[in-house]
């Protein structure tokens, strides 16, 4: 029996000066010497997030850190996270637009620089991640396993999140008070969940429930010492 292909979860936290996106023929610029070319390229190399009936367009882009699936995965192309997303950004974002889709016009304003966290689903769309939970979980640029129903579970030393969407989430609820998290083993039907307490160990036994039909509790959790 073919062994059924996983998701290896990468998180980048270093980047080369190609990866930035930086337009600075439109932005060091006045507007109206910036030739046809030039916006068609800005067009091309802006980084555009949506955030409900807001579409924000920035000029420049500095990641802080990528969570993805590693290509050596065996995945087909593009390699994904799980059913909903493709990859996971946390980035600086300068010179921006907000556009405001209103009936019968769309008005903007000037934004940026600030700090931004959105999800790249699988069909390639940008979307802002407006949880604020799971945005400040992002910001300390949390390790990442996958469970094996799929749901990521980001975790530092004080605070497990789960979540399948970075919408809906859960957390681990597991007393850090006097211990740390020392990291997180995926098997089939749990995560075992590894702490130090003092001058010893503890393993906890995580078993997640999914439940489709909820919209505020979709993700629950169970916790068990072992």
């Amino acid at each position: 029996m073919e062994k059924k292909k996983f998701p290896i979860v990468e998180r980048v936290i270093e980047f080369s000066e190609d990866v930035y996106i930086e337009n600075s023929q439109v932005t060091m610029c006045a507007e109206s010497i910036v030739s046809e070319k030039e916006w068609e390229q800005f067009e091309e190399n802006s980084l555009v997030l949506v955030d409900g009936n807001d579409i924000y367009q920035y000029c420049s882009e500095y990641p802080i850190v990528v969570y993805c699936c590693n290509s050596d995965s065996g995945l087909e192309s593009p390699c994904r996270l799980n059913g909903f997303i493709q990859n996971i950004t946390i980035s600086t974002v300068c010179e921006g637009k907000r556009f405001s889709i209103k009936k019968r016009e769309m008005p903007f304003e000037f934004v940026g620089p600030t700090t931004v966290a959105y999800i790249t689903d699988n069909i390639g769309r940008h979307n802002i991640i407006s949880n604020y939970n799971i945005f400040k979980m992002l910001l300390k640029k949390p390790k990442l396993v996958l469970s094996s129903e799929g749901l990521l579970i980001f975790y530092t030393e004080k605070y497990i999140l789960a979540t399948n969407d970075c919408e809906h989430y859960t957390y681990v609820d597991i007393d850090t008070d006097n211990c740390i998290i020392n990291g997180i083993e995926v098997c089939d039907e749990c995560c075992v969940v590894s702490t130090t307490r003092e001058d010893y160990e503890e393993d906890y036994e995580v078993r997640f429930t999914i439940n489709m039909l909820e919209t505020d509790i979709m993700i629950s959790s169970s916790v068990t010492k072992i």
